[in-house]
Parts: C-alpha cells; structure tokens; sequence
C-alpha cells in the first residue's frame, strides 16, 4: 500500500493491513503519559504516527488515515497523511547511503522503485509495533 506522509511516498506491506479509517471514523485518546490510543469499535490500540517516527512535519497534525496493522507481534494503529492506492513492488535491499540514516535503518525492511521512477522506502511493521 503506498502511503503519503509529508511530502514523501512510503508503502506498508498490503499483508500487515488489517483496516484503514478515515478522519472521523476513529477516535484518539491520551493517557496520562501523553501516548496517544485509537479507538476502534471498543477496541483500544497504541497509536505511532509515522511522521513522527521519521521527524516529517505534516500539515494534517490532527487529521489523517489510520491504518490498523498487525504482525507476529500484536497490533497498533499508525497514522499517515493519505493513501495514494496498492501496487505490487519488487523490494530492494536499502542503498548503502541510506543505511547510515538511524530512522532510515530501524523502520525500514527495504525499498523499491515505483512506476515513475523513484524509490519508495518499505516499513517493516514489526520495528513500528516494537518501539
């Protein structure tokens, strides 16, 4: 699934989707320690915001998509900007520029290059669940 944050095109693996919600459709609670939880159908799920992993500002700070995503690990909800659509990609390993990027690195299963040309960076969504 490509995704959209900040001005940057990311993809999540289509096979850790479990949902995807609209602005609206959700609804974001803080505990005490200020860590952010969606609220989906009565169900509470930790709350990553991508851009803030990869220290991108957006301009949709309080809006967004939340996509449930689930591993081996458990499930959290991550935010991101839009959703551009799926395309199937051939995933690379990181060039060795990138991997000197500590964000790049730990979040990071690989990249590929989309139809137009430029490479799009692959979430490992086991790193997400983790930190």
């Amino acid at each position: 699934m490509k995704v959209r944050i900040g001005d940057e095109i990311y993809i999540i693996p289509a096979l850790n989707i479990k949902e995807v919600f609209r602005h609206g459709a959700y609804e974001i609670v803080e505990n005490p320690n200020g860590e952010e939880h969606g609220i989906i159908r009565g169900n509470c799920y930790e709350i990553r915001r991508l851009s803030n992993i990869l220290g991108i500002s957006t301009e949709k700070s309080d809006e967004g998509i939340m996509i449930l995503v689930e591993s081996e690990m458990g499930s959290v909800c991550i935010i991101v900007d839009s959703i551009i659509g799926q395309q199937q990609v051939v995933i690379k390993p990181i060039p060795t520029l990138l991997i000197h990027f500590e964000k790049v690195h730990s979040y990071m299963s690989g990249c590929s290059i989309l139809e137009d040309g430029s490479i799009s960076l692959i979430f490992d969504v086991n790193a997400i669940i983790n930190n």
